[in-house]
């Protein structure tokens, strides 16, 4: 059997963190690349479910619940529109300043 390199660009913290569970497992990163193509063949695609999370999680359900209470609430008519970012920026700058 030939073999062949392959090269990739992963973040040096992510690496330290998975070479780190790795070696707890007892294998090599090039051993945990060989797995992972190996169940790619095996499969016939990724051997995990790639999806889009369609239902928002708690913080971000809690982030829109504040913003509907904003905008319902009794800021609502601090609410501005702006025809540019540089009107929006000569705005806040200005409201900082006083």
């Amino acid at each position: 059997m030939t073999t062949q390199i392959v090269n990739a660009r992963i973040d040096a913290q992510l690496k330290k963190e998975v070479d780190y569970i790795l070696s707890k497992i007892g294998l090599t990163s090039a051993e945990a690349i060989r797995l992972y193509y190996t169940q790619i063949k095996n499969k016939k695609g990724i051997p995990f479910s790639l999806t889009l999370n369609e239902e928002p999680n708690e913080d971000v359900k809690e982030a829109m619940k504040r913003v509907d209470a904003y905008i319902g609430g009794k800021d609502k008519n601090r609410l501005q529109s702006f025809s540019s970012v540089q009107d929006m920026m000569n705005t806040i700058l200005t409201e900082a300043d006083e």
